[in-house]
């Protein structure tokens, strides 16, 4: 398998584990950004916004994954985390940016419940997570285009944080859900 490749039948581990990290950094370099752009008004993203790392070393590491359900929760808590952006950018904004972030490119309910993601009392489906993680970059890349268009400081959100995949709906090994760093 390579690096950062997650298929619908089945998930390397360490794969997913470096894909979490890649969109984890990606997350947080956003905040940042944001933070530090003077046409919105707030410059508190990231402590208002940033996601907590699945804690203890040997709970999610790339060599085994000893709690599913912390992984679960972070996936979920960077859909909450990503949805509340919208929201604050839609009223946070100064003039002249628009304000239908929200609107536009909310995760939707169905897509960040537990069901949808396969999970249940003693179960997951794999393919609901690679569903799901190829849901939210598709949704993170065109925030950063929705950025890159408003008349903000920086214009370079699609160029310097960009995630890339590529995604077969088949799900099978020779069809992989790849995801490069930004």
């Amino acid at each position: 398998m390579g690096e950062n490749t997650i298929y619908g039948n089945g998930i390397n581990q360490e794969d997913l584990v470096g894909l979490m990290i890649t969109v984890d950094d990606a997350w947080e370099d956003l905040l940042e950004k944001l933070d530090a752009d003077t046409q919105l008004t707030a410059n508190n993203y990231e402590s208002t916004l940033d996601i907590t790392w699945p804690s203890g070393v040997q709970t999610v590491n790339p060599y085994a994954i000893r709690d599913w359900g912390q992984v679960w929760d972070w996936f979920l808590a960077l859909a909450k985390a990503y949805n509340d952006l919208l929201a604050k950018l839609d009223t946070d904004a100064l003039a002249g940016l628009d304000n239908d972030y929200e609107a536009t490119l909310a995760i939707g309910a169905a897509e960040t419940g537990y069901a949808s993601l396969g999970v249940q009392a003693n179960a997951w489906y794999q393919g609901s997570l690679v569903y799901y993680t190829d849901l939210f970059i598709t949704k993170f890349n065109l925030l950063l285009a929705k950025l890159d268009a408003d008349p903000l400081d920086a214009s370079d959100y699609v160029s310097s944080l960009a995630l890339t995949d590529t995604v077969d709906a088949s799900g099978t090994e020779g069809n992989p859900l790849s995801h490069g760093g930004y």
